[in-house]
């Protein structure tokens, strides 16, 4: 008997500009719950209950989409046209965009088409990507034309009003999540009750690395299509709950380390009484996509804690590990929001592209970062250029790598740990220079290598390099044969920083 289906993907287009078109910061998370709201089960059975089954039509959902199977592309499009049109009355600015194949796992004659499920699969997720790569008109919007039937009826009415969502994951016991961004601050060490004036906060964006791979190593690990099925399904929802948990860890580390200078919430906010602001939100945890905003001088550690809880987790579907890279912007609390996450996307790509030059695979977890003084370029190239000395060297270290799983031999000036020792070096100041002529240092690095030994000279500041003396190093950035060597500051990175980052150090 031939067992014939049609698979449909569905996924909200344009995400970014619906999430960060508000300038509150609890409506941005609110949006964030609206996109993984109207692609969910609990949506459709909701609103297309006489168009949709969980146990017939739910495939999987991962990776920023989801899947649903139908016997027929008319049952697929009459659950499309539901949903689209529920979509584009109540969530303004939303959009949902559909693509689905047939596929046939009994039909083998016909050669020129796709038999297996790994293939299926395959071709619905090549479709999407030549939707993002493409104009958005390469994937066909359902047509809701004269001819389309009334589907009211099957729709439930939920009303205008946006649904009540729980929380994402749940804060610290005796905290609670600041609902804007004027609370993502600590309190003054002297004064209990007053917040510390921070005029900076961070955006940090994390995505998993090489899942991608991971995923088509499932598809070439099933053929049958209802036990590839439960792999994709394992895979997705051990990824999202072990996010969430990598997550959920961090925050609680921060309320370790900083309990006592948390500020109290408002008595005249019932949701604040008694509890304390955690100077953290997450945005978006959408699976391997993550995006939280914290108090600017905590951006950098929260980036690394994260990655470092999420290391030490194990998929129950494919039962391997995760690597992950970061990229967090820091940046004045009057830059526009969605400029802010637009910078920490690039960053991630950044330390992102730099791990897979280090090892194709994606085993290393990095963190790239920019701390914004006015600047108001978008691209993280143009950000850069501005980072090169006048005599041809790189300022940067970044991207730093943070977790080396198999503690393969790397510059030891690459990894965040070089970093966070030299700027908390810089911070607890042993030598007793003055803030004013430290600062001062970074003109002098701008300038390049000899104008930076003269001023470290004429300033008495010789032990700021620690025992070696070495000011600047010639590093390749990849482990190819090929790779070309670029002289790069060892100080700045800690320099810009020591100012605007607080760091958890052992044993506190």
């Amino acid at each position: 008997m031939d067992m014939k289906r049609y698979l449909m993907i569905l996924e909200v287009s344009r995400k970014q500009d619906y999430i960060f078109s508000e300038k509150k910061l609890i409506e941005n998370v609110n949006r964030s719950r609206d996109i993984a709201y109207v692609t969910s089960n609990e949506f459709f059975k909701t609103v297309a209950k006489g168009s949709y089954n969980e146990t017939d039509n739910y495939v999987y959902a991962g990776g920023g989409h989801t899947i649903v199977e139908y016997p027929d592309k008319e049952s697929a499009d009459r659950f499309a046209r539901v949903i689209t049109l529920y979509v584009l009355e109540h969530y303004p600015g939303l959009e949902i965009f559909a693509k689905g194949i047939e596929y046939d796992d009994q039909d083998k004659e016909k050669k020129n088409e796709k038999k297996t499920a790994s293939e299926a699969f395959l071709r619905l997720t090549q479709e999407l990507e030549k939707k993002k790569s493409v104009r958005w008109e390469s994937i066909r919007r359902l047509n809701f034309g004269g001819t389309q039937e009334n589907t009211d009826a099957e729709s439930v009415e939920l009303g205008k009003t946006r649904k009540e969502y729980t929380a994402m994951v749940a804060a610290p016991e005796g905290c609670v999540f600041p609902r804007d961004f004027d609370k993502l601050s600590f309190v003054d060490d002297e004064y209990a009750y007053k917040p510390v004036k921070d005029n900076f906060l961070a955006v940090v964006h994390v995505d998993g690395n090489a899942m991608g791979t991971r995923v088509q190593n499932i598809y070439k690990s099933e053929e049958n299509f209802d036990k590839l099925k439960v792999k994709l399904r394992n895979f997705s929802e051990s990824i999202q709950s072990q996010f969430e948990e990598a997550f959920s860890e961090m925050t609680q580390e921060i309320y370790r380390v900083y309990g006592d200078k948390l500020r109290l919430g408002s008595d005249r906010d019932p949701s604040e009484r008694g509890l304390r602001i955690l100077p953290v939100r997450p945005v978006v945890l959408a699976g391997d996509d993550v995006c939280f905003v914290t108090a600017g001088n905590i951006g950098l550690e929260c980036a690394r804690i994260f990655l470092e809880k999420l290391s030490m987790k194990v998929n129950k579907e494919d039962g391997k590990r995760y690597s992950a890279c970061a990229g967090v912007a820091i940046v004045h609390r009057k830059y526009p929001f969605h400029m802010a996450y637009n910078m920490s996307e690039h960053l991630c790509g950044s330390a992102k592209k730099s791990g897979v030059e280090l090892d194709v695979s994606g085993k290393y977890s990095l963190i790239d970062w920019h701390i914004e003084y006015g600047q108001l370029k978008e691209k993280l190239s143009e950000i850069r250029e501005a980072y090169m000395t006048d005599d041809g060297a790189d300022m940067v270290l970044r991207p730093l790598v943070v977790i080396n799983p198999d503690n393969d031999r790397l510059e030891k000036e690459l990894t965040y740990d070089f970093f966070k020792q030299t700027c908390i070096s810089f911070q607890k100041n042993n030598d007793n220079i003055s803030r004013s002529k430290l600062k001062e240092l970074r003109n002098a690095i701008k300038q390049g290598e000899i104008e930076t030994e003269y001023y470290i000279k004429q300033n008495m500041m010789k032990n700021i390099t620690g025992k070696d003396g070495v000011l600047f190093k010639e590093i390749a950035r990849s482990r190819a044969k090929d790779a070309v060597s670029v002289r790069h500051s060892l100080i700045f990175d800690a320099v810009e920083a020591m100012d605007n980052c607080y760091f958890l150090e052992e044993g506190r």
